[in-house]
């Protein structure tokens, strides 16, 4: 292994029940540079994270970490040995401080008979940590009390706060406003200019991924396409790399039909989330909604829906009003909604694939007061193809 890298992995496979996950992945990552791994949801990027972080195992393959080899069973073996990660989905302890979390499994004790938690130590280090970041929280107020964007820089400070050789970043912007996504930049500079610490980033955001790496390795389909400096990449390259065909296949555009109006909302109000919303959405139309973080985006699509109704305000489809008062009303009017949060809202985690397919129109599925088992078989496997919902079977 060359010294000017701190990681180099090398024929890395992992299979789970059905599915290949990686097939053969080699990445090399300099010391001191910020490397993104690239690629469509499902191509293997976590997968190897989670590898090199001790939280899955690989079948075949070779990993070397500061020229030597690197074996790691769990993520605090990971930690000891030098590797932090900021995961895509961040899990705080909710009733406990901030500076609790940023210490969690390294708590700090008071110098007594009785081992207790020095909270003092912790939140004072924890200031110097936020300071040194720029990061604006008080360390002393409970996790439950913060914004998910906020829960989200905590996250980054406690991956930094281990002086690790090496730190992922698996899509550390999802929950960031356009601030805080600057406020990340400088962190992460300062990690590679001035501490020598490697960066994996992981976005699909491809702006960012301009905007603060030095290099990039594609993934498709568990597979290793390619590594190359940024500068050698333009969107094009780059995005033909990932789904493996040109842009302009990818993005061939047609010309859309637009017919009436078939979404009317007027003047929809919600205390403190928004006021006298109004817009109308033809057939076959592409509405956006813009604003900031904390604009009422989310909130306006949930009053829609019916899980959080609005105060006033009328709905009228296809001309007609309707009346939504809950998420049932608005399945009933032919309204679908993927939520923002998808695992806490979006699915039932305990229940199967084919059960989640098909809760929203279960009565369809009922025969003589039983599930008809042919039936969701038949059109699950439909929409699975359909969509290209990657399944174990």
């Amino acid at each position: 292994m060359s010294n000017e890298y701190v990681l180099e992995m090398r024929n890395v496979h992992k299979s789970f029940p059905g599915v290949k996950a990686l097939k053969g992945v080699n990445l090399t990552i300099k010391k001191g540079s910020v490397h993104a791994l690239m690629g469509e949801n499902g191509a293997g990027k976590s997968t190897l994270m989670k590898i090199l972080y001790g939280i899955f195992h690989p079948e075949e393959g070779e990993v070397i970490f500061k020229g030597k080899p690197y074996e790691v069973k769990s993520p605090i073996d990971a930690i000891n040995k030098g590797i932090s990660m900021i995961p895509q989905e961040i899990s705080p302890c909710p009733n406990l401080t901030v500076a609790s979390n940023v210490f969690l499994g390294k708590e700090l004790t008071a110098k007594r008979g009785v081992k207790l938690l020095n909270q003092k130590q912790m939140v004072e280090e924890t200031q110097i940590l936020f300071d040194d970041l720029g990061i604006d929280i008080d360390p002393s107020v409970m996790m439950s009390e913060i914004s998910i964007a906020n829960a989200q820089l905590v996250a980054i400070a406690t991956a930094v706060s281990y002086n690790a050789d090496l730190v992922i970043m698996d899509e550390p912007t999802s929950a960031l406003t356009e601030k805080e996504i600057d406020k990340l930049y400088d962190i992460i500079r300062d990690l590679r200019d001035k501490k020598k610490i490697a960066v994996i980033y992981i976005s699909h955001k491809l702006e960012e991924v301009f905007t603060i790496c030095d290099e990039v390795s594609v993934l498709r389909d568990g597979e290793y396409i390619g590594t190359d400096v940024i500068e050698n990449f333009d969107k094009d390259r780059l995005i033909s790399m990932m789904v493996g065909r040109s842009m302009d296949e990818f993005f061939h555009k047609e010309d859309a039909k637009i017919g009436d109006v078939l979404l009317e909302v007027k003047d929809l109000n919600l205390s403190r989330k928004f006021k006298n919303i109004s817009f109308k959405l033809r057939q076959g139309e592409v509405l956006g909604l813009a604003g900031l973080m904390g604009a009422g985006r989310t909130e306006v699509m949930e009053a829609l829906f019916g899980y959080i109704p609005p105060e006033s305000g009328e709905i009228f489809i296809h001309g007609e009003k309707v009346e939504i008062k809950e998420p049932i009303d608005a399945i009933k009017h032919g309204i679908a909604f993927v939520t923002e949060d998808r695992k806490l809202t979006g699915i039932f985690p305990e229940l199967s694939i084919k059960d989640n397919m098909i809760m929203p129109d279960i009565d369809s599925y009922l025969k003589t007061g039983l599930l008809d088992s042919k039936k969701i078989n038949e059109n699950c496997q439909s929409q699975r193809e359909a969509i290209a919902i990657k399944t174990p079977t």
